[in-house]
């Protein structure tokens, strides 16, 4: 991974999950398992995709704390829809700082199954672990 890219994403993730989950990550070597994945494709210039894999028990905490409930009170699919706005704000936010004059349309994230290829940052929080990758054409 180009190090601008590495750099952005992980700018990226770490000022998301500060003030919009109110929760701090660090970088961490293992990349989480039973996760959900969310993709999302851009176009424009660039183009291309961005992917996320978060611990369901991570997703579910997270998921409360944005939405401002108790993990007992989160409607069924509340884990898999924030993970997806979570994976929209992170591209979003990479996007802006790699090419911040530039206009990308971003497509709706979609829950996938995760691709075993490759380079991904992986980060630990509070909540469970976290992985991004972003392919830029």
């Amino acid at each position: 991974m180009k190090p601008e890219l590495s750099a952005a994403l992980g700018e990226a993730v770490q000022t998301i999950l500060d003030t919009m989950f109110y929760t701090g990550c660090w970088e961490a070597a293992a990349q989480p398992s039973d996760a959900v994945c969310a993709r999302i494709h851009f176009h424009g210039e660039p183009s291309g995709e961005f992917e996320m894999f978060l611990e369901r028990g991570a997703a579910r905490k997270l998921a409360a704390a944005y939405l401002g409930l108790e993990e007992s009170d989160l409607p069924e699919p509340a884990e898999e829809e924030v993970a997806c706005e979570l994976a929209n704000m992170i591209c979003g936010a990479t996007l802006s700082r790699l090419h911040p004059d530039s206009v990308v349309r971003l497509e709706s994230p979609e829950l996938v199954a995760p691709r075993p290829e490759g380079e991904r940052r992986h980060f630990e929080t509070p909540e469970g672990l976290l992985s991004v990758s972003m392919r830029v054409n």
